[in-house]
């Protein structure tokens, strides 16, 4: 992730019956998951927009910001 707010929110405002913006990759990690730990605030803010869920756990257990404060 790039941090490439106008295609993701273009994206979600096509798809957003079709997307889930809380979909994990392989390791657990959401988007939103991705924009805290990469530092893409921008990106973070048109996630939440979209509904994007804070209380998402990846694979260890950790929730989305708790794990990007480590």
């Amino acid at each position: 992730m790039n941090g490439h707010n106008a295609v993701i929110a273009d994206l979600l405002d096509a798809e957003a019956a079709e997307i889930d913006v809380d979909v994990k990759n392989a390791n657990g990690h959401t988007a939103l998951m991705l924009a805290c730990q990469n530092g893409h605030a921008e990106t973070v803010t048109v996630l939440l927009k979209y509904g994007a869920d804070i209380e998402m756990k990846d694979k260890n257990g950790l929730y989305n910001l708790t794990r990007n404060l480590s």
